[in-house]
Order: C-alpha cells, then sequence, then structure tokens
C-alpha cells in the first residue's frame, strides 16, 4: 500500500442536496387548465394513484386515461415531487384505498414506484400522502391510513417503517417519507417508524395554521421532529410538503395572515423546502395562491 495515500473521514451534511429551490406548491388534479401560475425556480407536487394504474398485479400499467402525462409534460423543465398512494385491492391489507399493501406486496410497490420514476422523472417521490391516520377515517382517497383500527400509533408506524426498509433498497427514486400529519399522535407513529428501520432521502411533514399566534408552528413540529430522528440516528433533512393559512371564509383578513406567514417561512432554514397548498383553484378552506386570480399572497411566492 502506498505509505503516502491519506483517508479522509466522512462529513455527512442536511443540507440541500435534492432540491434546487426551497419554495414550491401542490396541484391537485390536471396542470393544464392552471398552468398559467407555474413559474421558474419552483417545486411542483402532484399524485398519482397505483390502484388507478395497476388494476391487477400481472397486467400492465395503464396510465391513459389520466392526466399524469399530461401533468409531467406541462411541469417539464421544472423540479416536481410525484406522491405515489392508493393501493390496489389485489395488494390491500384492509379493504380502503387507503390501506397499506400486505408485507408480500412491498416489492410491487418498489416496482411501481421505479415505474413512476422512469416514466416521469420527478426529483423525489412520496411514498403515500398522511400515513399517520387509522384505517376507516377519513377520507380514502387522500390519506394513507397505516395504522389499524385497535392498534396503537407506534404499530402503525413500525408497519411503516418495515415496508419503507424493505422498499427503499430496491429504488431508483429518491424518497420522501411521511408526509405526517402532525396530530397530536403523528410523533409516536414516526417513532414507531425509526425504530422499525424506516429508510428514504428526507422526512417530510405537513403544517397548516389558522391565525398569527401559530405562526411558530413549523418551526416547532420541526425541531420535534428533528430531535426525535437525531435520537434514532435518522440523520435527513425536513420536507415541509404541505403548509398554508386556513379560514372558512375567505376574508381580507385571512389574506393579510397568508402573506404575513409566507414571509416569515421563506427565510427560514429548518427545512429544506416549503410546499404551499394548494397552487390554484383546489377551494380547500380558502388556502390556495389562486383564486380564479392571484390572491396577494401569490405575489409574494412568485417574487421570493
Amino acid at each position: 500500500m502506498d505509505k503516502h495515500l491519506v483517508f479522509l473521514p466522512v462529513v455527512m451534511s442536511n443540507s440541500n442536496s435534492l432540491f434546487q429551490a426551497s419554495l414550491g406548491a401542490e396541484i391537485e388534479g390536471a396542470v393544464l387548465p392552471i398552468s398559467q401560475w407555474v413559474i421558474p425556480k419552483r417545486v411542483y407536487k402532484w399524485a398519482i394513484r397505483w390502484d388507478a394504474v395497476q388494476i391487477s398485479k400481472d397486467g400492465s400499467y395503464i396510465w391513459a386515461g389520466r392526466h399524469y402525462d399530461d401533468n409531467a409534460l406541462a411541469l417539464q423543465g421544472h423540479e416536481q415531487i410525484i406522491t405515489v398512494k392508493g393501493c390496489p385491492e389485489w395488494a390491500r391489507l384492509w379493504p380502503i384505498a387507503s390501506s397499506p399493501p400486505k408485507p408480500e406486496f412491498y416489492p410491487d410497490a418498489a416496482k411501481f414506484i421505479n415505474a413512476v420514476q422512469d416514466r416521469y422523472n420527478p426529483k423525489a417521490i412520496e411514498f403515500y400522502n398522511e400515513v399517520d391516520c387509522i384505517s376507516g377515517t377519513g377520507e380514502p382517497e387522500f390519506f394513507g391510513a397505516w395504522v389499524g383500527p385497535n392498534e396503537t400509533w407506534s404499530t402503525g408506524g413500525k408497519r411503516y417503517g418495515n415496508a419503507v426498509a424493505q422498499i427503499y433498497p430496491l429504488l431508483r427514486a429518491k424518497l420522501l417519507v411521511g408526509a405526517l400529519m402532525m396530530h397530536d399522535y403523528s410523533l409516536e407513529f414516526l417513532t414507531g417508524a425509526l425504530h422499525a428501520g424506516l429508510k428514504g432521502d428526507a422526512i417530510s411533514f405537513h403544517c397548516y395554521v389558522h391565525n398569527p399566534n401559530e405562526f411558530e408552528k413549523p418551526m416547532r413540529l420541526a425541531d420535534e421532529i428533528s430531535y426525535i430522528a437525531r435520537v434514532c440516528e435518522f440523520n435527513v433533512p425536513l420536507v415541509m410538503t404541505e403548509t398554508s393559512v386556513t379560514g372558512p371564509v375567505d376574508t381580507e383578513e385571512l389574506r393579510k395572515w397568508q402573506v404575513d406567514y409566507l414571509t416569515k417561512i421563506i427565510p427560514w432554514k429548518g427545512v429544506i423546502l416549503k410546499i404551499w397548498y394548494t397552487l390554484a383553484n383546489n377551494c380547500w378552506v380558502n388556502s390556495d395562491l389562486i383564486d380564479r386570480i392571484p390572491k396577494p399572497v401569490y405575489q409574494v411566492w412568485k417574487d421570493a
């Protein structure tokens, strides 16, 4: 061996190696009708339903008839995150679309994630949405309910962590894990997942606020997640994949709060990416950047 050979220590970093942009927006449904609001240097997040594309285990993937190809084309040249959600009937642990796959079908989930990566080439894929939900509650087409009705949150988390631990080594994609709803028991779910060997390239979580008294909430949540992850030696960055200021009525006060909140979190370095929910015309509790025409918060988002 060359006596002059020097081995340098490996230095781990939580810097943003996943995305060039630090701000983005989610798009529900088709991109083309709202493509005029898509701007450069932003990350765009949208979803693909596994259960809609792979109807039968041994059948081919059916991409046609959905807006997936059009979305990818409309967003070509922009950084994208694609959330894979919805379990096919043949793979479900329990009989709802938000069900986890049975363990014997984890390789099929990995194969589908790779197919999405190969077809659309996103910067990252998020595995399920809001996995920290109980089966049989909520809207199954939106959530990913990995906790059984009579289980602890930790048990559901262990199920998710074990699944991802088996799926991740099979992937050609960068993987965001969690998409945590961040309710009172989300950290218990995350702890269970980490103890079961959760793997991935970043932890994603959601944070909605309702008034200025809650503007520090994402910082607190990020600190809590980071602490648990460090204790479990899972040293990956955080991504806030859904956030907004919401309210039942679209008032001038709410619009001002949205401007103030986004202005506050733009320079915050505790997460590598903030995704506003949503870009345009989704109409969920007045959270959009665009409501037929741009709201004041859109200009802040655009100019950042």
